[in-house]
């Protein structure tokens, strides 16, 4: 009976192993290939500067959840989520906290909240499209087809054995003040 108990735990982690191997995107690919279906795509990018014992953190998260039929695809939703995050030294004093949180909340959008944690200062921005919005982005439906040719050509595309997640990464050159790079990662992810 032992035995038998056994081998039926094994059989289950084997299937829970190769399960999770099944949704892990790890096959490298040229192209991404959107199936019709819904589907969500995710995208993330990074960037950090530092000087003078201060970290800035520069991150942006946009969520789309669009419909796929026939190589077009039209958004049902996006939400956007941007954060501006100033890390000082420890040891800083409060009054130098609060006159970075002061010159944050005079550049900010009126939405946007800021908030101290610890020697962070974050400004966050979240954001939902409107109706008008997303009406404007679907006025002519964008092309699913080949979405590979929107990213550039060092980018890394990786898909699973179903492919219905993709996953793209890449890095881009900026120049805005001191930041000088930006990382990304875009993630297609089948509902």
């Amino acid at each position: 009976m032992k035995k038998l108990l056994s081998f039926i735990a094994l059989l289950f982690v084997a299937g829970v192993l190769f399960t999770a191997c099944m949704q892990n995107p790890n096959i490298d690919v040229a192209e991404i290939s959107l199936s019709n279906g819904t589907w969500y795509i995710i995208t993330k990018s990074n960037s950090t500067f530092e000087a003078d014992a201060i970290k800035v953190v520069k991150t942006k998260e946009i969520e789309q959840l669009c419909n796929i039929s026939d190589g077009k695809g039209t958004f049902k939703s996006v939400k956007t989520v941007d954060t501006y995050s100033v890390q000082l030294p420890s040891g800083v004093k409060t009054d130098q906290l609060i006159k970075v949180k002061e010159e944050l909340e005079s550049k900010k959008d009126p939405d946007a909240e800021v908030t101290i944690k610890d020697t962070t200062v974050t400004m966050q921005l979240n954001k939902q499209a409107s109706a008008e919005e997303l009406a404007a982005a679907n006025a002519e439906p964008f092309s699913a087809v080949n979405m590979e040719k929107n990213y550039p050509e060092k980018a890394t595309i990786k898909t699973n054995k179903k492919r219905n997640k993709y996953t793209v990464s890449f890095k881009k050159s900026i120049a805005s003040g001191n930041f000088t790079e930006e990382k990304y990662e875009v993630t297609f992810v089948k509902k």
